[in-house]
């Protein structure tokens, strides 16, 4: 099993082009989106 790294976002409803730009800078990296959930209350 690989290691996992965990990002948080920023909202996508609020920042999406940043978080956007920030996923395909981790892409180029090699890293893989395996998941994309709400943290909430």
């Amino acid at each position: 099993m690989g290691e996992k790294k965990f990002v948080l976002s920023g909202g996508l409803a609020f920042t999406e082009r940043w978080d956007m730009k920030r996923l395909r800078k981790y892409a180029k990296k090699g890293w893989l989106l395996e998941s994309f959930s709400l943290l909430v209350d």
